[in-house]
């Protein structure tokens, strides 16, 4: 079964889809001549195969996000072209379409903050049903901030927001890569084992974040003094939604990963 890979990152370039009425910001001048050389800097190959693949853009409340969803689907546009694989662009409503996702090899949600399912009854049903038969799931950071009225979405996620004490202004966390030698860690190579960075960490309940479940390819450090575990009540796991912190999850019999990444970070997201 096909690997689904769940994205958490704070990448934030130009959308035409989201909530009601909504038009994006544009990407600046200055920051487009970035983006393309960090995708063109990034250790990746082209797709073995063509793929074809669906970015899905939406955004209620949360108005800082906004530029993060016009960052991230310019970058995923630059990308298609050096990964050799094709990308549309929507509105997660309209994943209500029965047969919307045939022919695609990946979604990606793409800060799709507040997103719920009572707005476009059968997202979630439709959006289950793919991934089941193999289809790929990408969560671009906020995206785990959605479907508050959809459990069983949020299982398959492995994740809902729930705060982020750790947040990108407010220091340098501690970071621990646990399986420096995977393909999604190809980023982090330069890195040593522990290393500090700053981002914004999301913290998860529990459930549906549930550790057993879950493959750690990089963790937040809680027993470092500058890194306090400010996510210890109520049973609480930190997760991050920030570049450093790619989990493999298996809910069920559904293989995925989680990885995270930010535009304030000088580290790449991994590829």
């Amino acid at each position: 079964m096909k690997k689904m890979i769940l994205m958490s990152c704070a990448l934030a370039a130009a959308a035409t889809f989201g909530g009601p009425g909504r038009v994006f910001p544009q990407v600046k001048p200055s920051d487009e001549a970035k983006l393309v050389q960090l995708v063109a800097d990034w250790p990746a190959a082209p797709a073995a195969k063509p793929r074809k693949i669906l970015v899905c853009n939406y955004l209620r409340g949360c108005e800082w996000h906004g530029p993060s969803v016009s960052y991230g689907t310019r970058l995923f546009a630059l990308a298609s072209v050096k990964g050799g694989y094709k990308v549309d662009f929507t509105d997660i409503r309209q994943l209500a379409i029965k047969g919307l996702l045939d022919g695609y090899d990946a979604v990606v949600l793409n800060n799709t903050t507040n997103f719920q399912e009572a707005e476009a009854p059968g997202v979630s049903e439709n959006l289950l049903d793919y991934v089941s038969k193999g289809g790929g799931l990408l969560l671009v950071h906020s995206a785990v901030d959605a479907f508050n009225d959809s459990p069983t979405v949020q299982e398959m996620n492995g994740g809902l927001f729930w705060a982020h004490p750790w947040t990108a202004g407010g220091g340098d966390w501690c970071f621990r890569n646990e399986e420096s030698d995977h393909p999604l860690m190809a980023s982090f190579k330069s890195l040593p084992t522990i290393f500090h960075l700053g981002d914004e960490i999301y913290m998860h309940p529990t459930p549906p974040f549930d550790r057993s479940k879950v493959r750690v390819l990089i963790s937040l450090c809680l027993d470092d003094a500058n890194s306090p575990s400010l996510g210890a009540a109520a049973g609480a796991r930190a997760a991050c939604s920030t570049p450093p912190t790619p989990t493999i999850h298996a809910p069920g019999s559904i293989p995925h990963a989680s990885i995270t990444s930010s535009a304030d970070s000088s580290t790449p997201p991994a590829t």
